[in-house]
């Protein structure tokens, strides 16, 4: 068989997965970085869709520094979750699939 393609995208923007658990939990983790404390994740399903920064200020009424910093937190969690699981599934690092 030959490949065709080099790249292989993921839209995963909830059509073929749940972002659910990963974003709500990126969310609680930037929030504990204020000392913030959620012990309700589906609190937390109104930030799955809109920008971040908005949703830091819109329900939790942070300034636009503070919700950029959240935001860099959330990525500091997520990027280290996401890279776990595609490893465990079998990408490597170059990007190619080692099945």
């Amino acid at each position: 068989m030959i490949d065709i393609y080099k790249y292989t995208f993921f839209d995963l923007d909830g059509t073929v997965t749940d972002p659910a658990e990963g974003i709500t939990n990126s969310v609680a983790y930037a929030l504990s970085k204020y000392s913030i404390d959620v012990t309700d994740k589906t609190s937390l399903y109104d930030f799955i869709g809109p920008p971040l920064i908005d949703s830091f200020m819109k329900h939790y009424s942070f300034s636009r520094e503070d919700a950029v910093e959240a935001v860099e937190k959330y990525r500091e969690y997520y990027r280290v979750k996401v890279h776990c699981l595609c490893t465990l599934r079998g990408f490597k690092k170059d990007g190619s699939w080692d099945a």
